[in-house]
This record gives C-alpha cells, sequence and structure tokens, in this order.
C-alpha cells in the first residue's frame, strides 16, 4: 500500500462518526486513533480521499450564486461502509416564514477550511436545504437543481478561514437529521475528524469574532485573522484534529485560547 493510502486509511479509520456503534449525538470518543494520525500527518500534509463523482453534464454553472445541478446528487452512505462522515443533530432554531407554509427549523455549522481545500456536504434525508457563507470558490452559495434548493453543496474554498453552513429544514417541530461530510481535499490541520460540538459565542448580532483552530492561525496577523470572524450566536461545529482553539473581537488585538473537544457545550465571551 503506498504512503498516501496509509494515510487515507488511518484517516478512515480514526474519523469515524457521530452516529456509529450508538453514540449518542456529539459524544466524546478515545482519542487514540487520532494521535495516530496526527504522527502520519503533518498541519500542511494535502490528504486527498474519495468523493462523489461529478455527473458528466453537470456544466450549467452558476446563477443568482447557486450552481446548477442536471439532477439530484445522492447521499454517501456512513463510514464505515460508505465514504462519509456522519453527524446527527436536530434542528431547533425557529425561523419564521410566509403565510401557509411550515415554519423552518434551522442550524448553523462552522466548518474550517484551508485555500484550495474541497469538500461535499449531504444532508439526510431529504427535504432540506444547505448553503454556506462566503460563497465557494465558484462563487455560489448554494446548489440547485429543476426548481428546488439543493440537500447537498460540494464547495471548492479560495481563501482560509472559518465558514458558515446552514442547514434549514421546513419542520413545525424540532427536527433530527444527518449531516454527512465528505472531505476531498483538505490539510492535515483542517481535515474533519466526524466529531461536533456546540459553540455559543456571546454578543451583539453584529459582533465579529474570530473561531480558529489554534494550528491553522498561530502564525496569522490580525488582518489574515479576519477571514476566520463569524457573528455572535449559537453554532454546532464540525471538528478538526486540534482541540485549542483561538478567540478574539475583530480587531483582535488580544488573543484567547479555548478549548473545544468532541460532545462538549462551549460558550465563549470575547
Amino acid at each position: 500500500m503506498s504512503g498516501a493510502a496509509l494515510i487515507l486509511a488511518a484517516w478512515l479509520g480514526a474519523c469515524g462518526n457521530d452516529r456509529d456503534r450508538g453514540q449518542p449525538q456529539g459524544s466524546a470518543r478515545p482519542d487514540s486513533g487520532s494521535r495516530t494520525v496526527e504522527r502520519l500527518v503533518s498541519d500542511t500534509t494535502v490528504v486527498r480521499g474519495p468523493g462523489v463523482p461529478t455527473d458528466p453534464d453537470d456544466t450549467l454553472g452558476t446563477r443568482y450564486e447557486k450552481h446548477e445541478a442536471p439532477r439530484a446528487v445522492q447521499a454517501p452512505e456512513c463510514v464505515p461502509h460508505g465514504i462519509a462522515q456522519c453527524v446527527t443533530d436536530t434542528a431547533t432554531t425557529v425561523r419564521s416564514v410566509e403565510c401557509c407554509m411550515n415554519d423552518q427549523r434551522e442550524t448553523r455549522w462552522l466548518v474550517f477550511a484551508a485555500a484550495g481545500d474541497s469538500m461535499q456536504l449531504f444532508l439526510y434525508p431529504d427535504g432540506s436545504y444547505l448553503d454556506m457563507e462566503p460563497p465557494s470558490a465558484g462563487r455560489f452559495m448554494a446548489e440547485h437543481s429543476h426548481g428546488a434548493d439543493a440537500t447537498w453543496i460540494r464547495p471548492r474554498f479560495g481563501h482560509s478561514g472559518t465558514y458558515v453552513f446552514t442547514v434549514g429544514i421546513e419542520s413545525d417541530d424540532p427536527v433530527e437529521y444527518d449531516l454527512r461530510v465528505v472531505p476531498v481535499i483538505a490539510r492535515g490541520a483542517s481535515r474533519p475528524t466526524g466529531r461536533s460540538a456546540t459553540l455559543t459565542i456571546n454578543g451583539k448580532p453584529s459582533s465579529k469574532v474570530v473561531i480558529a483552530p489554534a494550528s491553522m492561525a498561530a502564525s496569522l496577523d490580525s488582518s489574515a485573522l479576519r477571514a476566520f470572524a463569524v457573528s455572535a450566536g449559537s453554532y454546532r461545529v464540525l471538528l478538526v484534529r486540534d482541540t485549542a482553539y483561538y478567540g478574539c473581537r475583530l480587531p483582535c488585538s488580544t488573543r484567547r485560547r479555548l478549548s473545544i473537544r468532541p460532545g462538549t457545550a462551549v460558550t465563549f465571551t470575547p
């Protein structure tokens, strides 16, 4: 087996998901596999994985910040039977919509990426949508097919930073779903582990607060940290292997370290 194949195999073995082996949602797991991966992969090493193939006729491009797909893209199976890291979550936040329609339940996810990374994200089951901010390198914030917002998004990341992915599901009640994540290209420091946590950032909604893995942000100045800034509020966090993060309110004259571990709920006041 080649060195690259060994690295990928180690990632698949160490990066499970929040729903396999009967684990409760967001639960922490022993991290011996993660330590093995840390010995194999440096922070800047590029790790490539299999993704869901793009259809040959997927050439419609982007309109109104949505990538037009010729047909629905099916969500892959969860590891170990498939290629997706699956995180089970419940969308609870209510977003009221127009008259005569059900309200929507939403969850906002923080996703960390390095420039040039690519990832595929899917929602399961159907009947939901997924968008991102800021836009992908392809200048789209969502995907679209046959007049409907898509339950998947396949972005390439144009710059390093913290991205916000919003899950929306039409429902009057809290609803459970799977976020299925397929890392296609990532660095050792930015590759998702398939684990999650909850983060509440105290402050006004207009406040911009940097949340960045320490390994990705240690050498960055205040200007570069702006790409890792998000609004104050509540988020689910798609974790990387780092447990140490930097947090600060822009312009980040002083950084603080915080710990975010799998299955934890963290409150940060910048």
